[in-house]
């Protein structure tokens, strides 16, 4: 049987907009309080929590992928930089363990003490060599370092 007389007060439409909890989630690094403090709220969601409108959802996310892509960058550059400074060191530490190798009389061939007397000459060549570099360098920067003097 059907009723007939009242009828469900209608709900109020949900807020068009976007979940504060819901940029918090998708955006590491950035609190409620950062959202709110730059744009308004537009109204609460099923939850009772904030929401803010799509266009400055849209503006906030655009402005934290540019911030996380210039720190991406900035740790490519960083990477680039590490490992050009360790080609140069290893291409010294090549370099002078082949003039050591050359300079060595015997050379590899004869085994024994002759040729641990070679293989340590080049190593320490090698290794005189790399401290030689990193005094020269004045040693791997960190990345704070390195951004400071970029």
């Amino acid at each position: 049987m059907i009723k007939l007389g009242k009828k469900k007060p209608e709900a109020a439409p949900p807020v068009q907009g976007v979940s504060v909890d819901s940029l918090i989630w998708r955006m590491p690094g950035i609190t409620e309080a950062e959202i709110l403090g730059r744009f308004a709220s537009i109204g609460n969601d099923y939850a009772g929590r904030p929401v803010i409108s799509t266009t400055d959802a849209a503006q906030l996310f655009s402005e934290w992928e540019e911030h996380v892509r210039q720190g991406d960058q900035g740790r490519i550059g960083y990477e680039a930089y590490r490992d050009d400074r360790n080609r140069r060191r290893e291409e010294a530490a090549q370099a002078a363990a082949a003039a050591a190798g050359r300079a060595h009389p015997g050379g590899r061939g004869f085994g024994g003490q002759q040729n641990q007397a070679y293989m340590r000459a080049m190593f320490d060549a090698a290794r005189h060599a790399r401290e030689e570099f990193d005094a020269a360098d004045g040693g791997e920067l960190d990345i704070t370092t390195w951004r400071a003097a970029q």
